[in-house]
């Protein structure tokens, strides 16, 4: 997961001035930055990885902020893009990406700054794993299904175990979907089964 800032700088000026109708005064931030967000769709990292089917590279706009006033051209605009890269991915080659077509668009009284706001790896662990064996064989026990063994999507804080030689499941739980959207829901009868198999896979990895 990489989130990050990327803000633009202009001039402002009143929108019913004489130096902003000639263009001698005035910068529109926001109108940069949506030149910027409409450029976004050129930036692509086309690798996939086995252990996330499904999934590829995607960076998202999730908030923007602009503008001070009704009558002033807006001298600053920020938006936030949160990316979602794989294990194989580079972090920082990707910010130098952002980074470089930002300054693209930079102009006489335009400029432009990126700040990161969250920058984590992706992981990945392998199949055969201890953890993951013995909660593939408990979901299949008490859940009663056979799960997929893949990568999940949602950053979580899984990443510094890994990265600490403690392998790590991540997204191995309660029953449910729709997350952040519209009828988001839990099965409340998973619960209980979910409890059981962390509570015995607590044990079986305690010996």
């Amino acid at each position: 997961l990489v989130r990050m800032w990327v803000e633009a700088h202009g001039e402002s000026a009143h929108t019913g001035s004489q130096s902003w109708q000639d263009g001698t005064k005035g910068a529109n931030a926001i109108e940069a930055l949506t030149r910027f967000i409409g450029a976004l769709s050129g930036i692509q990292l086309e690798e996939t990885h086995s252990a996330f089917p499904g999934y590829a590279f995607k960076h998202t706009p999730t908030l923007i902020e602009g503008g001070s006033g009704e009558s002033i051209v807006p001298d600053t605009a920020r938006v936030l893009v949160d990316a979602r890269l794989l294990p194989n991915h580079n972090n920082e080659a990707y910010i130098g990406q952002m980074t470089a077509l930002a300054k693209k668009f930079e102009r006489k009284k335009m400029r432009f700054d990126t700040t990161i706001k969250t920058n984590i790896p992706g992981v990945v662990i392998a199949p055969d794993e201890r953890i993951v064996q013995i909660l593939k064989q408990l979901d299949e026990e008490v859940m009663g299904i056979r799960p997929a063994l893949r990568g999940s999507g949602p950053a979580s804080e899984g990443y510094m175990f890994i990265k600490s030689g403690i392998p790590t499941i991540c997204g191995f739980g309660a029953e449910g979907d729709g997350a952040h959207a519209d009828d988001e829901y839990l099965k409340l009868d998973s619960l209980p089964k979910v409890l059981e198999m962390y509570v015995r896979a607590a044990i079986e990895l305690t010996g």
